[in-house]
C-alpha cells in the first residue's frame, strides 16, 4: 500500500497482492507514484485512466466478424 497526501487529503493506493508483488517491485511502484505526485498527478486517477485506456483498446480490437 502506498499512502500519500494530495490537496490535504490522505489517500491510499494498492500496489498489488503480497503473494504476487515482491518488495523490490513494490518499491519501484511506490517510486513511480512519488514521481507522479511531483508532477502534480494523482497516482490513483492515473492508474484508473491507464486501465480505462487498456479496456478501450481491447474493445476496439473486437470486430463484428468475431
Amino acid at each position: 500500500m502506498f499512502r500519500y497526501k494530495l490537496n490535504k487529503i490522505t489517500k491510499t493506493i494498492c500496489l498489488g497482492p503480497l503473494s504476487l508483488v515482491s518488495l523490490s517491485e513494490a518499491r519501484n511502484k511506490a517510486f513511480d507514484c512519488r514521481k507522479l505526485l511531483l508532477e502534480g498527478v494523482c497516482p490513483h486517477e492515473h492508474k484508473l485512466k491507464q486501465k480505462r485506456q487498456q479496456q478501450l483498446a481491447q474493445f476496439n480490437k473486437i470486430t463484428f466478424a468475431e
